[in-house]
């Protein structure tokens, strides 16, 4: 028991309180569920017994003496803190056996390891000291999540939990897209230290005066001057030696501060969102930069000495209002893997010589709309993997694109495209496993010979759209693709229909319908003894625009007994 910390918190919390009586703090306003510093009644001593003997567990001691001495729930992170049988319910929805929760999940050991743990938080560290923190691979969702009760919501899809079972029992985790555990160099975060730095943070945010700029010391390997609308880089930052990761994205930054290039070590620079125009020929001197970000500027061109970057691997410049070209010293970049450039309204030209970069991998042109067509050169890109070229005027692809023989994912979604030429040299692709479309009419009878396509992406049509289809059943020539594992109609509220056929897709195991007009499951569907998981909005009332009904969503559960049925 730690009785002194605990009284420590409550005395924060009291004073929170008291200073906050206008709920300035994030989520205690009561907006979106938020708590406004209300407590629920706190469990007795036989109730918590009670509890962990009925389901042979102990609960982790700090939480436990939480909700014992301070309250059940309420005023607590963000949208304030679960209460112990809702945070066990949450965290049931991510541990499911099919489409049923499974009961008490909580007791089920949490899957990884004290030295699994060790291992990811040591590369994570070393990723920091060498300025990656952008590579970290975090740990994977596991698939059922067990061995938690969830704490609080963050938002936007991700959560707070804590483990009270296994080996990491008593930590805090960060559940969303993956897991990551919360910790700092003195280690792990119990539940206290989690609930206490929110107490500090949330206080340090009502002291009067201006917010100030982070300090750094010395030593820093990444510093980050996000959103502070600064004109200049701080003074102490060029005391940082070591420095490996600048960004200083969202600020007022007009003139590049050729200082940068004295940080030799620097390998990643990020100054989007400033009003900067011109990029000096000094930038070169950063031999080691691996990646620059140059995003929501008003970039025309970039410098030749750009070429000097011969370590550069990423540069991206999505949404710059005045590009009007891929800049041609970008042909010249010998490392390059990652360009971006998608969102540039304004872009109509790709360099002839681009088929230069023989170790680009992806290429990124998505939303050019002035785009209306791809130099010959673009197919000697042995080693492309990604090209999205989505909602641009590109209507038929380069000659000599079936010699991109490493290509993965393409990203074709253009209204009036040329189907018949594109199946011709898609078909000849033996690495091509995802694609993203419109939805169109039909397609080519032929569409079933793009035998290596594993995922499929259909978007909505919006030149068919303003000319009065606004729905569309899907084609039943998709029903051809014999190898689709995944369907993904997320979004397309134009999709109204799935094919009748759809039971011809054999290896599908993912069906994916989230915010679609689809109403309705074709009988063959039964038939796909591979589906895994299907995702869609449930209509409860039987008159929205949106969703599947609630009749259907009964009739797929009773199919698929044993896949995960996500209709909510």
């Amino acid at each position: 028991m730690n009785s002194d910390r605990l009284d420590r918190i409550r005395e924060k919390l009291g004073r929170l309180i008291e200073k906050d009586a206008e709920f300035q703090t994030f989520g205690s306003d009561g907006t979106w569920g938020g708590h406004r510093y209300r407590l629920e009644p706190a469990l007795s001593e036989a109730a918590l017994t009670a509890f962990e003997t009925a389901h042979g567990i102990r609960l982790p001691a700090e939480y436990r003496e939480f909700l014992n001495r301070v309250g059940n729930g309420g005023a607590g992170p963000y949208y304030g803190l679960h209460g112990l049988e809702k945070g066990i319910r949450e965290a049931e929805t991510y541990s499911t056996e099919g489409s049923e929760p499974v009961k008490d999940s909580f007791k089920i050991p949490f899957p990884l390891s004290r030295k699994e743990v060790a291992g990811f938080i040591a590369d994570h560290d070393r990723m920091i000291d060498d300025g990656e923190d952008d590579l970290i691979r975090y740990p994977e969702v596991p698939d059922p999540l067990t061995g938690v009760v969830f704490l609080s919501e963050y938002g936007c899809g991700w959560s707070y939990c804590l483990v009270v079972s296994g080996e990491q029992a008593g930590t805090v985790w960060m559940h969303g897209d993956y897991l990551s555990p919360i910790f700092d160099d003195h280690g792990q975060w119990t539940f206290f230290d989690w609930y206490e730095d929110w107490l500090d943070q949330s206080l340090k945010s009502l002291e009067p005066g201006p917010a100030e700029p982070p300090k750094y010391d010395a030593d820093r390997t990444i510093v980050s001057y996000d959103g502070w609308n600064l004109k200049s880089i701080p003074k102490e930052v060029f005391r940082c030696k070591r420095l490996k990761k600048l960004v200083f994205s969202r600020n007022g930054l007009r003139k590049f501060p050729t200082r940068i290039t004295r940080f030799k070590e620097l390998r990643t620079l990020d100054l989007s969102m400033n009003p900067l125009v011109e990029i000096p020929d000094e930038i070169g001197g950063l031999a080691n930069l691996k990646r620059l970000f140059l995003n929501y500027n008003h970039h025309r061109d970039l410098p030749a000495g750009l070429a000097r970057l011969e370590n550069l691997e990423e540069l991206s410049m999505y949404y710059n209002y005045e590009l009007e070209a891929v800049p041609p010293v970008v042909a010249r970049l010998p490392k390059i893997k990652t360009l971006k450039f998608s969102y540039s309204g304004r872009l109509k030209k790709v360099p002839k010589d681009i088929g230069r970069l023989k170790t680009l991998e992806m290429l990124d042109l998505c939303d050019c709309g002035a785009l209306a067509r791809l130099p010959a050169s673009v197919s000697e890109l042995e080693n492309l993997k990604y090209l999205y070229l989505d909602n641009t005027r590109i209507r038929r692809l380069p000659e000599g694109f079936e010699k991109l023989r490493n290509l993965e994912a393409l990203g074709i979604a253009v209204e009036d495209f040329d189907w018949p030429d594109a199946i011709e040299k898609l078909k000849r692709l033996p690495k091509l496993q995802w694609l993203r479309i419109k939805l169109e009419p039909d397609y080519p009878a032929a569409f079933g010979e793009l035998a290596n396509v594993r995922r499929l992406t259909v978007e909505q049509n919006y030149m068919l759209w303003h000319k009065g289809r606004k729905k569309l059943p899907l084609p039943e020539t998709i029903g051809r693709l014999s190898n689709l594992e995944e369907l993904d109609l997320t979004n397309n509220n134009q999709a109204g229909a799935l094919p009748e056929n759809i039971g011809a897709l054999k290896n599908l195991k993912t069906l994916e319908l989230g915010a679609t007009g689809i109403k309705r499951f074709p009988e063959s569907l039964q038939n796909l003894e591979r589906l895994e998981k299907v995702a869609a909005i449930l209509d409860k009332t039987g008159d929205s625009a949106c969703g599947v009904l609630e009749a259907e969503k009964e009739k797929i559960v009773r199919w698929f007994p044993n896949a995960k049925i996500w209709i909510w």
